[in-house]
């Protein structure tokens, strides 16, 4: 037992020291500067980790059942990853979404009641428009009732006078006749 989790804590040593040089701070820490001799030295080292050691570990571990590989990619590989989520984030993602759905539907009813009045008036716009068309026509058709009723009165006036016109004229022609 205590000679398993010793082993388990080296492996994990050793693969984070591998890790490390992969660093991207590594060579600041280090004060190495790129051309050195010492960065020439972590190159290589870089590369032969890539192409040799992580390879060859990776199959030792494999031929191993994982037994030899270290426990941050038994980790990695075996440790179950949270696929599903809990009834409490769902409840948190439920929540925030009616939030949402509440906001916006107030933004709605806000933009609904601007848009009602907005047309209650422009609707009390077009009825003082309709009352103001219907005086003028009414004030045009009495104007075209009086000037009708002008005309009518002008027209029978000179009718009238034509008819005691032509009355006298004929009744001067006749009369001198009859003598």
């Amino acid at each position: 037992g205590a000679d398993a989790e010793d082993e388990h804590e080296t492996f994990r040593g050793w693969w984070t020291a591998v890790m490390s040089l992969f660093d991207q701070n590594l060579l600041t820490e280090m004060d190495v500067s790129y051309g050195s001799l010492e960065f020439w030295f972590y190159l290589t080292f870089r590369i032969f980790a890539i192409f040799v050691i992580i390879p060859l570990w990776m199959v030792v571990g494999l031929a191993t059942a994982g037994w030899l590989w270290p426990p941050q990619v038994r980790e990695w590989l075996f440790m179950q990853k949270r696929a599903s989520l809990s009834r409490a984030d769902v409840a948190e993602q439920v929540q925030t979404e009616i939030e949402q759905l509440k906001r916006e539907i107030k933004a709605f009813r806000f933009e609904l009641g601007k848009e009602r009045t907005n047309d209650q008036r422009e609707l009390q716009n077009m009825r003082a428009e309709v009352e103001t068309v219907q005086r003028d026509v009414l004030s045009d058709l009495m104007q075209v009732r009086e000037i009708m009723t002008t005309l009518f009165e002008l027209t029978r006036e000179k009718v009238i006078e034509r008819e005691e016109r032509a009355g006298m004229m004929g009744g001067g022609i006749g009369g001198t006749m009859q003598d």
